[in-house]
């Protein structure tokens, strides 16, 4: 069965995970309360695709990070394969540029 390559991040401090809002407006998922990520582009590991949507959405760079898994996830507009990352050390300004 066909499906979309996506990454996601998982931004962990002091036992605690961000989480976010998705934007009523979102085509997928609007004002779902999900771990951030997005699709990985032609040309780009999942890795790289988490290293910039990391960047896109929260403007923080990784220090350390690892894969944890991969799982799909069934949507209106068909599957997802999710490859999750854990973000545990990073650089950078907190900036909220995509969620709610």
């Amino acid at each position: 069965m066909a499906h979309t390559e996506t990454s996601a991040f998982m931004l962990i401090k002091d036992n605690k995970i961000l989480i976010e809002k998705r934007k009523i407006t979102k085509k997928l998922d609007p004002g779902k309360i999900v771990i951030p990520g997005g699709h990985v582009e032609d040309g780009e590991s999942p890795e790289e695709s988490m290293l910039r949507e990391l960047k896109e959405e929260v403007n923080l760079t990784s220090k350390n990070n690892y894969y944890l898994c991969s799982l799909l996830h069934k949507t209106e507009d068909g599957l997802l394969r999710i490859h999750y990352f854990v973000v545990d050390s990073w650089e950078g300004s907190f900036e909220n540029n995509e969620a709610e």
